[in-house]
Order: C-alpha cells, then structure tokens, then sequence
C-alpha cells in the first residue's frame, strides 16, 4: 500500500474530490454553493444536483475536479495546488465548454429577439462560474486574462461565464489577524487549514456546525477509518501527466541545468514525489533530495 503524504490534508485530489463529491456530505458544498449564489441553503440542498465532469467519454480530454448544478447554474470547483498557467488556461477552457455543451437556446425568444431587445436579461440558458481554489499565494500570478477569453468566434460569454477566485492562503492570513471573512470564504480556507495542528483546525471550526461536522470526516480519513486509496493512484497518475508536461516544456525550451532546477524545486513545493521529478527532469534523486 502507498504511505499518503498528509492524510488528514484535504487539498489533495482524492480527498478533496471525496469531500466535495460524496452526496453523504453534500451539506458542505450546498452551504458554499447557497452564499456564493445568494439563496437559501434549504432550497440549495434540496435542488443540487451532482454533474458528470467529463463531456464524452474520451479519456484524452480535458475534466473538471467536481461541477454542481442547481437551475441554471453550473458551478465547477476545481483544487489549484500549483501555479502553473497552462493548467489554468485548461481549467478556463474547460468552463467555456461547459457552457457550449449545455446551452440551449429557446426558439420562443430567437424569434421575438428583434421585437424585444431591450429584454436581453431574459436569457433562457444556462450560467457556468468556475471556482478556482487556488493554495498558492497571488503573489506572480500567471493568469491568463479573463477579459480575453471566447470561444472560436471571438465571442465573450461575460455575463454567462464568470470566474471566482478564492486565494486560500489570504484568507487564512486574514482569520489569524483577526478580519471579518464571509462563511463561503471560511468553509473554502477549512481544506488548506487541514494541514495546521489539530489545535489550529479545532480553533477554526469553532461554532461553525457545518465545518465542525466535516471535520469529523477528515478525522476518519486521517485515522484511516476512511480509506481513499484507490483514489491516491489517480492522484499520482494526473501528476504524472500534469508534471510531465510542464517539465518538458520547459526543460526543452531552456535545456539548461539550471531550469530543471528550477522546475525541481517548484514540483517540490508541491508536494510531488521524488521519483516523479527525477522521471521529468532528469535530475538523480539526491541531487532533487538537496535543492
């Protein structure tokens, strides 16, 4: 059995998948989903829907780590461990494919659209908000830029495709220095506060029933009582895929030591595996061990 670096730190992709996907626990994603959108969180819990995150079943393209539906919106969470932009360019994409794949369009409203423009809010569609859970600082942040984004037309769904981003770290900063943060914005920073103390977490889900609810679930993950191991597998292999690309680009742009230092020391940071960083960058172990 592969030792699970962290057990009890749910911003790792199994166990953050487990928490955001498992109905059973659906009470944590509502209660997110109902102040993100304003609305009741009986009415949310009681109308959330679970959405498939792959489009067709083609293994090559690209998915989303969890979607949730509820009307007309389509919410996709997805977990940034690193900074790496053409990851989140994917992510971006992804969004807009969301969108064309379940618009619909009503034929009542293209046929009275030029008798009625000035009703345009009566969209009959569909709205996606892609959620960023990013871990990293902003700090350097190497987005692309939102404004740009279309699809082949050139067409910019701004009103029908909307971006959130939640810096876990900031928010975690903001709490220890005492500032006012929203429950959203609280119940997201819960999963980076998993890899503090256990009296760090206990302080933090404090009077919060729903995180002290969910924080009995990372106990028995962490204890083992939870076993997500099949899932580990999964994890390593899309960093497998993930590292591998971002290691050969830039190894093959530069094709200096000095890069795939660099590229070592950031997959380090992000908690990869050894062995995968010497895989990619060619670096041996030891000398991966002294960066």
């Amino acid at each position: 059995m592969v030792k699970i670096k962290n057990p009890g730190d749910l911003t790792y992709d199994g166990r953050f998948k487990y928490v955001f996907k498992s109905k059973d626990l659906s009470f944590f994603v509502a209660s997110i989903v109902s102040d993100i959108l304003n609305l009741e969180y009986d009415y949310v819990i009681d109308n959330m829907e679970y959405v498939d995150t792959e489009l067709n079943n083609n293994k090559q393209q690209s998915r989303s780590d969890v979607i949730v539906k509820i009307d007309k919106y389509y919410i996709i969470f997805e977990m940034n461990r690193g900074n790496y932009s053409y990851l989140i360019e994917d992510k971006i994409r992804y969004a807009f494919n969301i969108f064309n794949h379940f618009y619909k369009e009503d034929p009542k409203k293209k046929k009275k659209k030029k008798k009625k423009k000035k009703k345009r809010s009566q969209f009959s569609g569909i709205f996606v908000i892609l959620v960023n859970l990013n871990c990293f600082n902003r700090k350097n942040k190497d987005y692309l830029d939102y404004n740009y984004l279309g699809n082949k037309q050139k067409q910019i769904y701004s009103k029908y495709v909307k971006f959130i981003d939640y810096y876990l770290a900031q928010i975690v900063e903001k709490w220890y220095n005492e500032f006012t943060i929203s429950k959203s914005e609280k119940r997201l920073a819960y999963l980076l506060i998993t890899n503090e103390s256990e009296e760090t977490i206990a302080d933090f889900t404090k009077g919060d029933d729903v995180l002290m609810a969910i924080d009995k679930i990372r106990q028995q993950i962490k204890r083992g009582d939870i076993i997500i191991d099949p899932t580990y597998k999964e994890e390593l292999d899309a960093q497998y895929d993930a590292m591998k690309k971002y290691a050969l680009k830039e190894a093959r742009r530069e094709g200096k030591s000095e890069e795939k230092n660099t590229i070592a020391v950031s997959m380090k940071k992000d908690g990869v595996n050894l062995d995968i960083i010497a895989k990619y960058t060619g670096l041996s172990i030891d000398k991966i061990a002294a960066l």
